[in-house]
């Protein structure tokens, strides 16, 4: 297993000028995974051209996909990226440097308008701090697809709570409906919190992952825990809770709710 980030530099204070990463495109979908199609749908149209595409998409793709969703792809308007965080001003980061990260982890895409079945779609692993962001600076926010669910889990583990290191957890529902831009932001920040994992020290190997889901009323956002044990499941939340608050300058109200119910619906836990 790679070794933890240096315990004196925070995943949070390491990534400010994360879009310098963009150019660095370089990520291509696991052959065994029908996701190249989907990507067309996803890929910010600023933050790639010319070979840096080719990387990403291969020609057939290119020419099967449904110009329907092409259009889509090339008129999306790509919300602008922050630059700054005021949890990264400390520390500019060395381009150089991969940063093996404690965990590998999987970014997956619920396609609605596909089977049920079907509907879930791995896009790609990574494993590393620039394994990370040559993803993220090449896909569309959540708002720019909001018919999508966006997951970031931990390789292995499926977004979906009947797996088998889901259904006895419960998750952390963060704040109320949100809506564009916010959404982008806690869902940014929420990613760089649970990859990171320096924040939430021996808690990070109960954090499965991050999911986004749009409601009628806005986007639903919760972090994922393996356990619902009260010594665990507070202190996570509470370090969440502190670390957005420290970013979007306001003390978000957390829920807790159990997966497992014997009425198949969520039982809240605890509350913050």
């Amino acid at each position: 297993m790679p070794s933890k980030l240096p315990s004196e530099t925070s995943l949070l204070e390491m990534l400010n000028n994360h879009g310098e990463c963009s150019s660095a495109v370089g990520v291509t979908p696991n052959s065994s995974d029908e996701a190249s199609g989907l990507i067309i749908n996803l890929l910010g149209p600023a933050h790639i051209s010319g070979q840096d595409s080719a990387n990403l998409i291969s020609d057939d793709d290119k020419e099967n996909a449904g110009d329907k969703k092409r259009k889509k792809a090339s008129t999306a308007k790509h919300p602008v990226r922050r630059t700054e965080h005021s949890a990264l001003s400390r520390w500019k980061r060395d381009t150089n440097q991969t940063y093996p990260l404690e965990y590998s982890w999987t970014f997956w895409i619920t396609d609605p308008e596909k089977d049920w079945h079907k509907a879930l779609e791995r896009i790609q692993n990574f494993s590393t701090v620039h394994g990370f962001w040559q993803l993220f600076n090449v896909l569309l926010e959540p708002s720019a697809f909001r018919h999508y669910t966006y997951n970031l889990f931990k390789k292995g583990i499926r977004p979906e709570w009947e797996d088998p290191a889901n259904k006895t957890g419960g998750k952390w529902s963060v704040g109320q409906a949100w809506s564009a831009p916010r959404v982008d932001e806690v869902w940014l920040d929420l990613c760089l919190i649970c990859i990171g994992g320096y924040e939430l020290g021996k808690y990070s190997s109960h954090v499965n992952g991050v999911y986004v889901t749009w409601k009628p009323e806005g986007a639903r956002i919760s972090v994922w825990l393996n356990t619902i044990d009260k010594d665990t499941v507070v202190p996570t939340g509470q370090i969440i809770q502190k670390c957005l608050q420290l970013s979007l300058k306001k003390k978000l109200p957390m829920e807790f709710a159990y997966f497992k119910t014997t009425r198949g619906k969520n039982r809240v836990l605890y509350s913050l």
